[in-house]
């Protein structure tokens, strides 16, 4: 460690800790731009308070057939959904507050990673029409990026489902990998015409827009419109959307061979799998589930799956720095039993 770094983490910072909290985090965010790496900012989770009274015991009793990796990912972002809570009465999410901490010593090997994710991202901005895009989506293709070359061979000429498209970014990496057709679901309006526009420019002619939710029964929910973070509800606040299931959808409109589920709705992910789970069991594609949202997500999903389908192999992948956890699923050697 430099004399700068020591001077910073052994006297400055812990002098500064002492502090009233506000006066400490403008002192920290002036070190941390003065030292450079190693400190960071620390938003507040916006799913925090979804969190609070889980355990890390809890989480490594349902995962404990995982990888150390995926349980540590699954502990990272409990933690900092912790750090959130204890914070929450200092921070506004709306402002886009953060806390400055030691990320590195947090969260070892994030500051590389999120560097990473950065240029990943800048390169992409550059190399096609997208204004609007997710990290998980550009840098790891939401979790596509983590499969062997058998498990990617196996998906080709499928049918892929995209329930949450956003703004097509997801459909246009998808795209690569040589589906026969992408169905994507987006219950915003506004999402779906910036969508239909993003792929015409880029020439993606394989994907159909469905503008409905998805959950464990068909009807009609209420949401709001708030671009990547548009919300389901039940009650009768925003605006009245569609709602499908992925089996009755598929099985009307004689879809065949799924051979991806790619799924990030908002805590809605939970219901959107028990609403798919005979095609799951009929098919077996590779599924790539957001499950941060909520404690039904981060915990259920999984149990869900291995209480109903066999022979799947696991993990675990941070897809932004230590956020957007996602569950990775497929077939035993990338193939169907």
């Amino acid at each position: 460690m430099s004399f700068k770094y020591w001077m910073r983490d052994k006297i400055i910072f812990p002098f500064i800790e002492l502090l009233p909290f506000s006066l400490r985090n403008k002192l920290m965010l002036v070190g941390t731009c003065f030292f450079g790496k190693g400190w960071g900012y620390l938003p507040k989770s916006l799913f925090a308070d979804e969190f609070k009274n889980l355990s890390g015991e809890n989480v490594k009793e349902l995962y404990r057939d995982f990888s150390q990796h995926s349980i540590d990912v699954l502990l990272d972002y409990l933690k900092y959904s912790h750090i959130g809570s204890d914070f929450s009465k200092y921070l506004d999410p709306a402002k886009h507050d953060a806390v400055i901490v030691p990320l590195e010593h947090i969260f070892p090997g994030v500051i590389k990673k999120l560097e990473y994710e950065n240029k990943i991202c800048r390169k992409f901005a550059k190399a096609t029409c997208f204004k609007f895009f997710t990290p998980e989506t550009v840098c790891y293709h939401h979790g596509l990026k983590f499969l062997d070359a058998n498990v990617i061979e196996y998906i080709k000429h499928k049918v892929f489902i995209d329930c949450g498209a956003f703004v097509g970014d997801s459909a246009y990496v998808f795209s690569q990998y040589a589906p026969h057709k992408i169905i994507a679901f987006e219950p915003s309006h506004k999402n779906c015409e910036i969508c239909r526009g993003n792929l015409k420019k880029e020439k993606i002619d394989c994907v159909e827009i469905i503008q409905a939710a998805l959950s464990d029964e068909p009807g009609q929910l209420y949401f709001s419109d708030a671009g990547a973070q548009t919300a389901l509800s039940a009650e009768r606040n925003g605006i009245l959307v569609k709602v499908e299931t992925i089996d009755e959808f598929v099985k009307q409109n004689n879809y065949e061979n799924i051979g991806v589920i790619k799924a990030d709705l908002e805590g809605m992910g939970l219901k959107m799998i028990r609403g798919a789970i005979k095609t799951i069991k009929r098919d077996r594609p590779v599924l790539l589930i957001a499950i941060y949202h909520n404690q039904d997500e981060f915990m259920g999903i999984y149990k869900f799956l291995k209480e109903n389908i066999s022979n799947y192999c696991y993990k675990i992948e941070a897809l932004f720095g230590f956020s957007e956890i996602t569950l990775i699923a497929y077939p035993e050697n990338g193939i169907a039993h």
